[in-house]
């Protein structure tokens, strides 16, 4: 699974572009060149629409960003920033530990736009309208973005503020997603009922096809967010050790001599950095070859540190990325498993 085109880092955590996202930056322009070109000169206009462009990009940049550092203050780092054709999203390395970091992380994004719009009508109002055309669309945009975001369902930051609630209140994550994303149905019920009133009464003209859109979006994120809530509960006895085995530890340093005939897996500054197959073992490299020559080195995602629950099957699953192996580190003793198995070994859930 690829997060798009990597442009970048913001500090330690890449930077991406989703493939879709130029797509949605071409009908802003487009839309706003259109609306500017009625009332000033064709050049100005565009002009005007490539700023909303790169105002769209950099707000939109601000709110994930936003979520990250809350993310690293409250020891959550991020593992990555996406700009899409919907605005944006932050991954992270690991989940939330309480409902209270949600909350904080969740609400981080569209504070940081409002403030944004706070700071923008303040500098329009200090230079007398001078810069209308830039600093107004600006501040719209980032009070759109604040207000969205704040809708109370998922997939908005609000839902997530909801399931946060939820979880606090019940004492289950899944239990809070659930209700985060029946609410965020509701909204977009809410928003595709909107429009359809104001195409049903030409109040908004073609505009008033964004709603529909809007909502079809909304239904999709809040019907995913269930589907991932009850997969969640599906899974949430699993204990990964039973479908993996003990493995032997090497060091890098170690020769190929010195692996046992079922394999191993190699640790590297107090991490594993790779896997001795017994396929690997059986090609009858030399004894003294170093370890590395016959060794296959992991990805992150191949490196589990969760053995029980929801959590540590969905690193399974984003093991994936990584290839057929995944190592556990469970305390003071590794495990190694084949992923395929262990997936097809998994509960399924309707």
């Amino acid at each position: 699974m690829t997060e798009g085109w990597r442009i970048g880092h913001i500090g330690p955590t890449p930077l991406h572009l989703a493939r879709s996202w130029p797509v949605g930056v071409a009908l802003l322009a487009v839309l706003y060149y259109t609306s500017l070109v009625r009332v000033m000169p064709p050049a100005e206009a565009l002009g005007f629409a490539l700023v909303a462009v790169a105002g769209l990009f950099a707000s939109v940049l601000l709110h994930e960003v936003s979520h990250g550092l809350a993310g690293m203050a409250l020891r959550r780092p991020p593992r990555a920033y996406t700009l899409t054709i919907w605005g944006g999203h932050t991954s992270f390395r690991e989940p939330e530990r309480r409902p209270v970091d949600m909350a904080l992380i969740a609400l981080a994004g569209p504070v940081s736009n409002l403030a944004l719009a706070a700071v923008l009508w303040g500098a329009l109002l200090l230079t007398g309208g001078a810069l209308y055309w830039v600093l107004a669309p600006l501040a719209i945009l980032n009070v759109a973005l604040g207000v969205f975001n704040l809708l109370p369902g998922l997939p908005m930051d609000g839902g997530h503020v909801v399931q946060a609630i939820g979880w606090a209140v019940t004492g289950k994550r899944e239990q809070g997603m659930v209700l985060a994303g029946t609410l965020g149905r509701m909204v977009a019920l809410g928003v595709a009922a909107w429009g359809v009133v104001q195409l049903a009464t030409g109040s908004g003209g073609v505009a008033g096809l964004w709603p529909l859109v809007i909502a079809a979006f909304l239904w999709q994120g809040a019907t995913q967010a269930v589907m991932v809530a009850r997969a969640r509960i599906a899974v949430a006895d699993v204990d990964l050790r039973p479908l993996m085995a003990p493995a032997t530890v090497v060091d890098g340093t170690a020769r190929v001599g010195d692996v046992p005939p079922s394999g191993a897996v190699v640790f590297e500054a107090g991490r594993p950095a790779a896997v001795v197959s017994v396929e690997a073992l059986q090609q009858g490299a030399p004894a003294d070859l170093p370890v590395g020559a016959v060794a296959r080195a992991l990805t992150p995602d191949s490196v589990l540190t969760l053995a029980h629950g929801p959590d540590a099957v969905a690193a399974l699953v984003r093991a994936t990325r990584g290839g057929d192996v995944v190592v556990l580190v469970d305390g003071t003793r590794t495990w190694v498993g084949h992923l395929p198995t262990m997936l097809s070994r998994l509960p399924r859930w309707r």
